[in-house]
């Protein structure tokens, strides 16, 4: 059970690191508990500034090829807002690459 909560955790984490959406308001109230706090920290401490900011980067998804791509764009706008962002993605990075093998893979997969 446990092993299973923290694979969904890093799944709801990666992908929230990936697509930066501008706040956790999508996400089901079951599945906030699993959200990391470093993630849950980004979205609590975004300004309506870096909300617009995040909107705009995610509607211009399509021109990014890569998420560095979109990270150099996100620092172009605000360096402060692409610190935390970094942050974030650092965290969800690390916690993937500490898994073994298979759960890695399995994570990767999935996400």
């Amino acid at each position: 059970m446990m092993r299973t909560a923290i694979i969904a955790s890093l799944c709801i984490a990666y992908s929230l690191a990936f697509v930066l959406p501008a706040s956790m308001s999508g996400i089901p109230e079951e599945y906030k508990e699993f959200v990391p706090e470093v993630v849950q920290n980004f979205y609590k401490d975004l300004t309506p500034e870096d909300k617009q900011i995040l909107r705009s980067i995610g509607e211009n998804h399509a021109q990014y090829p890569n998420i560095d791509a979109a990270l150099n764009a996100l620092k172009e706008k605000s360096e402060k807002l692409h610190a935390k962002a970094v942050e974030v993605r650092n965290y969800v990075k690390s916690k993937i690459d500490s898994l073994g093998p298979d759960a890695k893979a399995f994570v990767e997969e999935v996400c």
